[in-house]
């Protein structure tokens, strides 16, 4: 588990993130926004700035979704890594209050053809 200080330094990504990203001539402060947004969550109990549903831009919401079936489908030295199944149920499970249930569901839609199925034990 992470002390108070340590949440608070992990969290400052976001700022820092934005802050490098803005001052890139190649990249538009819309996309640096996305940084900074990206921890917001649907029920304003995200962070930096705890935004709910339409206070975050949609493109945020979206970057959100992925960030978290990333994370979810990567292995971590703390949780085992979840199979795209059972990411893509978490992220259901949570539509509506972390996440935006129709862009969950538009997610899906869009990569569930790359989402191999579990192998069954006969």
């Amino acid at each position: 588990m992470l002390t108070p200080k340590e949440k608070d330094i992990l969290r400052r990504h976001t700022f820092l993130g934005f802050e490098l990203l803005r001052r890139q001539r190649n990249i538009s402060l819309f996309s640096a926004h996305f940084a900074l947004q990206h921890h917001e969550r649907y029920d304003g109990n995200g962070y930096p700035r705890q935004l709910a549903g339409g206070e975050i831009h949609e493109y945020s919401r979206i970057v959100a979704i992925a960030d978290v079936f990333d994370a979810l489908t990567s292995a971590r030295y703390h949780r085992k890594q979840y199979s795209p199944h059972e990411a893509a149920e978490y992220l259901s499970a949570a539509g509506g209050i972390l996440f935006d249930y129709e862009l969950i569901i538009n997610y899906f839609s869009r990569i569930s053809p790359f989402i191999r199925s579990p192998q069954r034990a006969y």
